[in-house]
């Protein structure tokens, strides 16, 4: 550069010169640096990495969601829209008619139409367990279909399982509908059962896309959103998502159906939130129990104050967050189980395991009780007498829609003292509960203990969430037990 003396610009496309940063070519009067090539190689590597992902998923909608691709806008942003009107202006056909556009239009998917093309395909057994997302899709089944024809199961594998049986008497492929955070629950059943290398039984899996990626949700769900494709596609299960209008979901029935009668095996549609309109099922008959589960709740944290308290995921933990703050009380107390439902029990008898010395409380629900209801046996067997356990019965699945449980006609004091529970009673009135609260409390027992309370269903309308993270939570919950 000093022998050319600056006698015209000099512009320079330093490719094998990476380590050289612009300002040093600047300093040795370099006009222009063009770094000419390396956009282009990036974007070849996310091409390749997008092409698989579709050739191995064998559909769009990983990428799309995942963030690797800019939006359409984005395209037409870059091209600049403006100029392109002006010519489609300037050089349209006056006679041609052009369809509106309307994918920002307010389309739902109907939820009676999608039960009818389920049946017009032969299917007449649904079951699994309910979720917010597929609320309304729920519903519509519970109003189109028979007792025999549909059953809300304890947990996703038995709802596998109970399809299969299904399948394996009458030929014809069920329906199993779940959240995604049970996928987990689903996984020995449809690998060592429904797998074509296996049984070879089809069904249809109507999964609930929480923490779907580009969605705003809670921790639990993120996590479970990010990783639900993948799990999908690990276990061989071929998937589309569900599109939010009646002629895109019918067509994804026929590829469903047409794979499933052609392979024998699963297949999934995942749901996104908003995707179905509404539908309004018969409400169903009030139960009379006095007591709110907030008010049971309540009772709880007066029988048991300064006691490490496990409480189950949904309703129950988000009313348990909101009374701390009400009674003015701290929360390190408490561990808020935001998910792993149905392991709220067997969380609290590994730390009274731990710390024989602490009384241990595990406020559960009816449905969460039952979609696990091992745990119990573990805790009867384990004749920890730091152990109590509280199951607050609604009868309803409340956090997901107030779908039945089945639960209110369960014996679950019964079902204690068989596994191995040392006392266990079930009460319906404030008076009573108060005072078997109280009771377990400071009486000394030979082994664990169960306190059924029967409440009425459903919550307050402006029941919010829990302000804390899960993390802040666990170390809070943590240091109050000096593991910390």
């Amino acid at each position: 550069m000093e022998a050319w003396g600056n006698r015209c610009p000099v512009i320079i496309v330093p490719t094998k010169y990476y380590d050289v940063p612009t300002s040093t070519f600047e300093s040795y009067g370099v006009s222009t640096v063009i770094w000419a090539n390396h956009n282009m190689r990036a974007a070849i590597r996310v091409m390749q990495e997008t092409t698989k992902s579709i050739f191995e998923n064998q559909s769009l909608s990983t990428v799309e969601r995942s963030g690797t691709v800019v939006p359409v806008s984005e395209v037409f942003r870059l091209q600049d829209t403006k100029e392109l009107k002006e010519a489609e202006g300037k050089y349209e056909d006056e006679a041609c008619i052009l369809r509106a556009m309307d994918e920002t239009s307010e389309a739902r998917t109907s939820p009676g139409a999608v039960v009818d093309a389920m049946k017009k395909n032969g299917t007449d057994f649904f079951c699994g367990v309910p979720d917010s997302l597929l609320k309304d899709f729920c519903d519509s089944v519970a109003s189109n279909t028979t007792g025999d024809e549909h059953a809300v199961a304890a947990n996703e594998g038995t709802a596998v399982a109970m399809a299969a049986g299904h399948h394996l008497a009458t030929g014809r492929i069920p329906v199993v509908y779940l959240q995604n955070s049970g996928l987990g629950n689903i996984v020995n059943p449809i690998l060592s059962l429904a797998d074509r290398k296996v049984y070879s039984v089809p069904m249809l899996l109507m999964v609930g896309w929480r923490g779907e990626p580009g969605t705003k949700d809670e921790p639990q769900h993120r996590v479970q959103g990010k990783c639900t494709a993948s799990m999908l596609t690990e276990m061989g299960i071929p998937y589309e998502v569900m599109p939010d209008h009646d002629a895109g979901m019918e067509e994804v029935m026929v590829r469903a159906y047409s794979y499933m009668h052609a392979k024998s095996a699963p297949f999934a549609v995942l749901v996104s939130k908003g995707t179905f309109e509404k539908h309004e099922l018969e409400p169903q008959a009030a139960t009379d129990f006095p007591m709110t589960r907030e008010f049971a709740l309540n009772l709880v944290c007066d029988a048991f104050p300064d006691t490490p308290l496990v409480t189950t995921t949904g309703f129950t933990s988000r009313e348990m967050f909101e009374l701390r703050e009400a009674r003015g009380e701290g929360h390190s107390d408490d561990f808020l189980t935001v998910g792993s439902m149905g392991h709220c029990s067997s969380i609290a008898l590994g730390i009274a395991k731990a710390r024989p010395g602490h009384t241990v409380v595990a406020v559960d629900g009816d449905g969460a009780a039952m979609m696990h209801l091992g745990g119990m046996a573990s805790v009867g067997l384990s004749g920890r007498t730091n152990f109590k356990h509280i199951l607050i019965n609604n009868g309803m699945h409340d956090s997901v829609g107030g779908q039945p449980t089945g639960c209110l006609g369960v014996d679950f004091t019964a079902m204690a003292k068989a596994a191995g529970y040392a006392e266990a009673m079930t009460v319906t009135t404030k008076e009573a509960a108060k005072a078997a609260l109280d009771y377990f409390a400071t009486e000394p027992a030979d082994g664990p203990v169960l306190v059924e309370i029967k409440v009425k269903g459903g919550s307050r309308a402006d029941l919010g969430r829990p302000t804390t993270t899960p993390i802040a939570n666990k170390i809070a919950f943590m240091t109050k037990l000096g593991a910390l």
